[in-house]
């Protein structure tokens, strides 16, 4: 491939043997052709590094538009040079080079719209199909203009031809030559369009703006190169002008485009820095929250073991009470920490929505001079949702809200309603119950260009925070089949509309007056790697008449049921820690347990309350689960569950 230097050093030796005034008419044009093609030599061997270990099909898109205009631009200067000295044929072999390259241009544009792009997988489908077809079309018109090189450019010029000195060795346009500015017109017709729509659809102008400024300079260059090509038909092409206008046009798109996937490349990068930090955060938190959980689980057993005990004595009663909300308020914290740190598969129970957003709103606006105002409609269903999940979306967005009155004070509305809409994430339009709740401030509200960027993850107009409340949220009500959209006017407000599917299923009733004086009878087995609930978890089976033995993990669990077994007091349940630090964990030692005895009950217990084994215990071999921190009525509740007569 011939290059930069090279093209000056051929410059320098012919320029030598050509004619003072010819020289002055090419200088300009051939120095201008030789920079541009520099540029493009430089960026196409950027984006052929960048592409060797990249290896993404969109910078080799982007590599080969550079070539085509490398080869293009070069294949110009040299035309222009070797007919100023006058060597027609070599001149003519340049001409057809510089024109056969820009056929593969064709094929590229689409190529390169596949990658960069966010039209849907339709598109990206039927764009795939194009591009392919463009290039087998592209390979035959480049083998047809091999074989039959007269069709695509003749040296035949015609009867009233006027020959200068830079239009000496070009050919004269035939039938072949006349496809390729078809097939060029109709890819930069489609790439307008399409990059227009991307445009319009979702807002990309950062990205695509470039590359449509590069297509409208390159469309309106090619389109008065084709306009003067048409007008030199007769006289021959290039009678009236020295260069081709289509090479600066198609030099600067391709400069364009380059430095809009330069861009691109950069914020993925920048992306993929703030996911590995928000990854780093994540584990680090989510760690936290396990800790944590565990820590609540004794401060939280020890508190009702203490209320069962004195629930005669109103007083200290009422005290552990306030105890055992603080509990729960910090147990919404972790479980918020723990969406944040592992994306968080729901643990769904069916609930209650409003009592959910109620105290959600309340606690979030607590001490900012700005009330929430809730109605909700009297025969509100119920919905199957994680509790925790679906309050740190309301959080998110409460607190949206509340940052844009904080100037203002005044009220937040909260509407919660049933609705029947078709479902968000199906094609089936059938209408189907949901939970529509509507949070609406008065703030400052929202640009509407502003709008589809709101849930991207690290988009923050704040100018603090990491930018992922809305996309977190996003995520969560996603996972749980609904939807989450939003409706603004800057200086009005905004309201956010969060819609769940319902279901018609009563809560499940609370067993607490059938079971909370009900003694139970039976022997369990407890792993847990955490010496402190060890024993807590025991005296709170001790407090309802089960008896217990503590283990550490899954080894010791697997030789103390062994042991029982053969001295014919076998357990009658398992309790299983589902992380244990340095051992065998409760799925890897339920399978044992299974090898062993299939039908004795396991529980697991975790302080991962979102991880894919509480939210599915089931289908791991377990038949309840405990979420730390819990109760003395759930543990009852759950070994009620599992030791039925």
């Amino acid at each position: 491939m011939l290059n930069f230097p090279l093209t000056c050093i051929i410059l320098f030796i012919t320029m030598i043997n050509i004619e003072s005034q010819t020289l002055l008419s090419i200088f300009m044009p051939v120095l201008l052709l030789s920079i541009c093609s520099g540029i493009l030599l430089i960026g196409s061997l950027l984006y052929l590094f960048v592409y060797i270990f990249e290896k993404k099909r969109l910078f080799l898109s982007i590599l080969i538009m550079g070539i085509l205009g490398f080869i293009f631009t070069t294949s110009e200067v040299l035309v222009i040079i070797l007919s100023a000295v006058q060597n027609s044929s070599m001149a003519l072999f340049f001409h057809r080079v510089e024109a056969v390259s820009v056929i593969f241009y064709s094929f590229a544009l689409p190529m390169l719209l596949s990658d960069i792009l966010e039209l849907g997988k339709k598109f990206r489908r039927f764009n795939t199909i194009l591009y392919k077809t463009v290039f087998m079309i592209s390979l035959i018109l480049l083998s047809a203009s091999i074989i039959y090189p007269e069709l695509f450019l003749s040296s035949i010029k015609p009867e009233e031809s006027i020959i200068t000195p830079w239009n000496f060795g070009r050919g004269t346009p035939g039938i072949l030559y006349r496809i390729r500015d078809i097939m060029i017109f109709f890819a930069t017709f489609y790439t307008f369009i399409t990059i227009s729509a991307d445009i319009i659809i979702n807002r990309r102008v950062r990205y695509l703006g470039l590359i449509l400024t590069g297509i409208i300079i390159g469309t309106i260059s090619g389109g008065v190169d084709m306009i003067r090509g048409m007008m030199e038909l007769e006289r021959g092409l290039f009678s009236s002008r020295i260069y081709s206008y289509f090479g600066f046009g198609f030099t600067i798109f391709i400069l364009l485009s380059m430095i809009s996937v330069l861009r691109w490349f950069l914020d993925q990068t920048h992306d993929i820095d703030n996911a590995r930090k928000v990854k780093s955060l994540g584990l680090f938190a989510g760690g936290i929250a396990h800790d944590f959980n565990n820590i609540l689980s004794g401060v939280l057993g020890n508190t009702t073991l203490l209320m069962s005990s004195l629930r005669e004595k109103k007083a200290e009663n009422e005290i552990l009470a306030d105890i055992e909300k603080a509990v729960y308020r910090a147990k919404n914290l972790t479980m918020q920490l723990l969406t944040f740190s592992r994306g968080g598969t729901p643990v769904k129970d069916i609930t209650s929505i409003k009592n959910i957003v109620e105290e959600t709103a309340r606690f979030v606006l607590t001490g900012s001079g700005i009330k929430p105002r809730i109605k909700c409609d009297n025969q509100l269903l119920h919905v199957e949702a994680d509790a925790g999940q679906i309050s740190q979306v309301i959080q998110n967005l409460v607190l949206n809200a509340r940052d844009s009155m904080e100037d203002k004070g005044g009220y937040i509305d909260i509407k919660i309603d049933n609705v029947k809409i078709p479902s968000p994430l199906s094609r089936n339009r059938e209408l189907s119950d949901y939970i529509k709740i509507e949070i609406k401030d008065y703030g400052i509200g929202i640009s509407e260009h502003i709008i589809p960027y709101i849930f991207d993850p690290y988009y923050t107009t704040k100018g603090f925070g990491t930018g992922l409340g809305l996309s977190v949220s996003h995520s969560i009500v996603r996972s749980h089949g609904g939807d989450i959209t939003v409706k603004s006017k800057p200086g009005e407000g905004t309201s956010f509309y969060i819609f769940l599917p319902a279901t018609k299923q009563k809560k499940t009733p609370d067993l607490k007056s059938e079971i909370q004086y009900k003694q139970l009878t039976g022997k369990i087995l407890i792993m847990d790697d955490d010496p402190h609930l060890r024993p807590m978890l025991k005296k709170m089976l001790e407090h309802i008449g089960l008896t217990a033995v503590c283990v550490p993990d899954g080894d010791n669990a697997i030789i103390e049921f062994n042991k029982a077994k053969k001295t014919n007091n076998p357990f009658n349940a398992i309790i299983m820690d589902l992380t244990i630090s340095g051992g065998m964990g409760g799925v890897q030692t339920s399978a044992k347990i299974r090898e062993l005895d299939e039908t004795i009950p396991l529980v697991v217990a975790s302080g991962y309350c979102d991880d894919p084994v509480m939210a599915d215990y089931k289908h791991y071999g377990f038949s309840e689960r405990l979420t730390k921190p819990f109760t003395l009525d759930d543990l009852r509740k759950a070994m009620s569950a599992v030791l039925k007569d």
